[in-house]
């Protein structure tokens, strides 16, 4: 459910399989992750012999253990990465599984698994380049114009089906250097499990059509209402419709179809103007609260969090002015709030409305939701978000909050002022984030002077770069705190050469882009009131004009004027030639130690 984009900086090596205490994690994960990264550290259970093949604990526990070839599967406690997947839960797997069971065939579901391991995972809309060399399947009849599967959606969810002989590889091929994308969304893929149960390609077909022409939801900006169609939930929630689009992507071939109505037309103006709507899907929390909905399939779980949400106010990216705000039971004292919307639709619905209580803040408070995709540390709490709903226990979340909220981000090579704590000696520094992520349990930890100092004057971070903390890695296992010192030391000298002069140049540069785009701005509008006046007198009326041959003659004052500003504008050399190539040169040298 998190969002599967990898950290911007590494975080601190993680333990390896072998060096976990099983106590960790003993229990299965309550859901299996299917085609997205676990974010958890759990169970994995492979094959001796069948490279590439694992399967979570959760499908392991729901139909491995039970049988008579459990103990083929090999458990073993995996740190999260991003490229691991399930391969056991997919249709094609489970049917192959069942059919092996009662055949007792294990030779050909162990080689099915063992060729599936070789075919790349699904990229969907990211797309596949030729050289990864994976194959494709469009229809067989052409019958849909533009549509093409990757060769895992066609195994995992197409072969084994009445609609298998549909589609058929591609011919010719994906040529080189080409980016495809696999149309194969989670609509279509509800669509197709239906459609393959009464061999009825033509619904399929239809329901792809349709799909391919839909519109991009307008989000949170809002459309004029009659150019969509709109959905709403039953009961109507005052404030709620969605669009057509994400109707079709969330709601639509699902177990809650029936559960929505289509809105009717709206005119496309009345007497307040013209009527806009938003989408409701544009709310982060309905989103997730579907998602939990469907993993329940319960729709009064999604109706009793919109209900709330569209009755609170919205989780706006510049913060909530007189909202109701929430925080975390454990540490009410943390910094870490979380409005009412996310409440309604993250928290209760997976079952953790009870580790928060209501916090009373004075009446004009604005802040901003710590869950809001705006706060700094979005990213990080949705990913332990993910790994306390796949362990089925919140502490994870908690630990992370007590030891981040309030925590600032890190500077990186700008020097910042105020109250940032740092870490370190006098030859180098780690801001609070760096400190508490990377630093802290590290051998050398103990050995730095400097713990939680205000500097006046302020500073910058230096182990916020992979160099750096591939460096001070290396210097934890030798035990040689004077290499790296060395390193921080050469690395601080470049930077008093290369990073100031460079922001200085690059200021200049901005400032110079500020006058340039401030004089073309102010010519427009004189010399358009020039215009107007020049429009306005008789033809042959003798009047008196304004400037001089350089900038031309003009009817007013202003005319002149906005000549002169155009003039003068496009004089300015933004970015001069020879200071890009100093700012490059000195780019590289601080790239080499940064």
């Amino acid at each position: 459910m998190s969002p599967p984009v990898p950290p911007r900086i590494p975080r601190r090596p993680v333990p390896t399989a072998t060096s976990i205490s099983p106590s960790t994690s003993a229990s299965p994960i309550t859901i299996c992750p299917e085609n997205d990264p676990l974010y958890a550290t759990a169970f994995w259970y492979s094959i001796p012999g069948v490279p590439g093949f694992e399967t979570c604990s959760h499908c392991y526990a729901s139909h491995i253990r039970q049988t008579r070839w459990a103990d083929r599967f090999h458990g073993e406690l995996q740190a999260p990465t991003l490229t691991r997947r399930c391969r056991f839960n997919t249709p094609r797997a489970r049917q192959l599984w069942s059919e092996a069971l009662r055949r007792d065939d294990w030779a050909s579901v162990s080689a099915y698994w063992a060729r599936r391991a070789q075919i790349a995972d699904c990229q969907g809309a990211r797309g596949l380049a030729a050289d990864v060399g994976t194959q494709w399947f469009h229809p067989t009849h052409r019958d849909i114009d533009g549509f093409g599967i990757c060769a895992a959606c066609y195994e995992d969810l197409v072969c084994g089906t009445s609609l298998a002989g549909r589609l058929t590889p591609a011919n010719p091929g994906q040529p080189a250097g080409e980016l495809w994308s696999c149309k194969m969304t989670p609509y279509l893929r509800r669509v197709l499990l239906r459609a393959a149960t009464h061999n009825d390609w033509v619904a399929f077909s239809v329901a792809a059509l349709q799909a391919a022409r839909l519109p991009a939801c307008p989000g949170s900006a809002g459309v004029a209402a009659s150019k969509r169609s709109w959905f709403q939930p039953v009961p109507a929630i005052d404030g709620l419709v969605v669009c057509e689009t994400c109707y079709i992507n969330n709601v639509a071939a699902s177990f809650m179809e029936t559960n929505w109505v289509a809105v009717p037309a709206a005119p496309a103006f009345t007497a307040a103007g013209w009527q806009t709507r938003v989408c409701g899907f544009s709310v982060l929390p309905l989103k997730i609260a579907c998602l939990k909905a469907t993993q329940d399939q319960d729709y009064p779980l999604l109706w009793r969090a919109a209900k709330t949400i569209f009755s609170t106010p919205y989780c706006a990216p510049a913060g909530i002015e007189n909202g109701t705000w929430h925080r975390l039971r454990c540490g009410q004292d943390l910094e870490f709030e979380l409005c009412a919307q996310c409440m309604a639709g993250i928290m209760v619905p997976f079952g953790f409305g009870d580790r928060f209580v209501q916090i009373p803040f004075p009446a004009g408070t604005k802040r901003l939701c710590d869950m809001n995709t705006s706060a700094p540390r979005q990213r990080d709490y949705y990913r332990k978000l993910d790994e306390a709903v796949s362990l089925g226990d919140f502490t994870c979340f908690e630990t992370y909050a007590r030891r981040f909220a309030g925590v600032p981000p890190c500077p990186t090579y700008n020097i910042v002022k105020g109250c940032h704590r740092w870490y370190g000696n006098d030859e180098f520094l780690a801001c609070q984030q760096c400190w508490e992520e990377f630093v802290r349990d590290t051998p050398l930890a103990n050995n730095l002077v400097h713990k939680g100092v205000v500097l006046p004057d302020g500073a910058c971070c230096d182990l916020y770069s992979p160099r750096m903390r591939q460096l001070w890695m290396q210097a934890c296992n030798t035990g040689d705190l004077a290499s790296f010192t060395a390193a921080a030391q050469h690395r601080t000298s470049v930077y008093a050469q290369t990073v100031p002069h460079m922001q200085e140049l690059l200021a200049m540069a901005r400032m110079r882009l500020a006058q340039k785009q401030t004089l073309l701005f102010s010519s427009v509008m004189l010399q358009g009131a020039n215009n107007i006046v020049e429009a306005s007198r008789a033809p042959r009326t003798q009047t008196t004009t304004y400037g001089n041959s350089q900038v031309g003659y003009h009817a007013t004052p202003a005319g002149a004027q906005g000549a002169r500003d155009w003039h003068q504008a496009n004089n300015i050399t933004v970015v001069p030639g020879n200071e890009m190539v100093v700012v490059a040169q000195l780019e590289a040298m601080w790239k080499e130690v940064e």
